[in-house]
This record gives structure tokens, C-alpha cells and sequence, in this order.
């Protein structure tokens, strides 16, 4: 299994270099590393790492839960926040993120190592469910006969054709 590739946005520079080499020896790669909000998502475009460990305070302008903001839009990757601040207001702000792990330094190398390792398991099992979710939708709008799935609250929330021509339902509605 080839190695994973963790992208470091941290703006302390001793840090960072603490932070690569600790990952490094537990069997990570270093995919790259970047101290500006700014620069985050052309580094990653060009890095195209597994995992980024994202501080919230860097240097420049835009701070860390922004720069995530920006990967979010553009690229499927886990964030995890590596932060020394805990408080409520900026724990609310990277919770918009979806973040895969919010640690506050100090920590553990061991606690970093095992958030690391769930995050790319759970995205992993989030993009195979994708993929079922979109294999099984496939499957329903081919059937040749009238298909309705309803959420609790009596909402169609997956019809197909068929069951569109036998109710008159525009499939806008």
C-alpha cells in the first residue's frame, strides 16, 4: 500500500519541521507544506495529497478555517485542524468546514498519527458509499417499472421515470 501524503499548512516554522519529521517517521510522505492561507489551494492543486494538517493562525491575511473553506470547494481531501485555539467561537467557524479531526496543541504524535489514519478511512468509506449511492441511483432510473423512495417525512426522495409517467409528476416537482 503506497504511503499517504500529508500537505502541512502551518505557519511556525519549528513546528512544521517537527511535525514532518515525526510523520515522516511513522511511514508518512510529505507531500508539501505552505505557511500563507493564500498560497494553500494552488499548493495542494499541485501536491495532490491524502490529508492536510491545517493550523488556523498563519501568516498572511486569510487564516487556516478560510484556506479550507477554498480546498473544500475545489478538491475532495480531508482536513485536519491543528490548532493551539479551542475556543467556542473558532471551534463553530472550522465545524463549517467538515473537518476530520480538530486537535489542540500540544498533542500526541500518537493522537495526530490516529486521527490521520481514521480520517482516510472514514473518506474512504464516504467515497465508496458515494459511489453505491450513485451505482444504485443508476439502477432505479433504468427500471422499466415505477420506483418511489420516501424519507420519513413522506418526501419523495428518489423516483424514476416510470414513476414519473404513471403519476403525470413533472420531475422538476
Amino acid at each position: 500500500m503506497a504511503k499517504a501524503r500529508i500537505f502541512v499548512v502551518e505557519d511556525e516554522v519549528i513546528v512544521a519541521e517537527m511535525l514532518k519529521m515525526n510523520l515522516e517517521r511513522g511511514g508518512y510522505e510529505i507531500a508539501g507544506h505552505e505557511i500563507y492561507g493564500e498560497a494553500v489551494v494552488e499548493s495542494v492543486a499541485r501536491s495532490k495529497p491524502n490529508v492536510i494538517l491545517m493550523d488556523i493562525r498563519l501568516k498572511g491575511k486569510m487564516d487556516g478555517i478560510s484556506a479550507a473553506i477554498q480546498v473544500r470547494e475545489r478538491f475532495d481531501i480531508p482536513i485536519i485542524y491543528l490548532t493551539a485555539y479551542g475556543d467556542a467561537e473558532t471551534l463553530e467557524r472550522a465545524k463549517q468546514t467538515a473537518p476530520y479531526g480538530y486537535l489542540i496543541k500540544p498533542f500526541e504524535i500518537e493522537t495526530l498519527r490516529s486521527t490521520i489514519e481514521t480520517a482516510l478511512y472514514k473518506h474512504d468509506l464516504e467515497r465508496r458509499l458515494a459511489a453505491s449511492e450513485a451505482r444504485l441511483s443508476q439502477i432505479i432510473q433504468h427500471m422499466p417499472y415505477p420506483i418511489a423512495v420516501f424519507t420519513p417525512e413522506s418526501v419523495a426522495s428518489i423516483v424514476n421515470q416510470a414513476f414519473l409517467e404513471i403519476t403525470g409528476v413533472p420531475s422538476a416537482e
